[in-house]
């Protein structure tokens, strides 16, 4: 009983921690391109 439910916390918290990894640089991209694209119109 004990192991299988730690191996699937585990399981667990290491898939969250990607997935705000995943969001977070997704979220940085989107960001440096808004600010490109904001820079560019700002220039013309």
């Amino acid at each position: 009983m004990g192991l299988p439910s730690i191996a699937f916390s585990l399981v667990i918290q290491s898939a969250a921690l990607e997935a705000t990894m995943i969001g977070f640089a997704v979220a940085l991209s989107l960001g440096a391109v808004a600010a490109v694209v904001t820079a560019v119109r700002a220039a013309r």
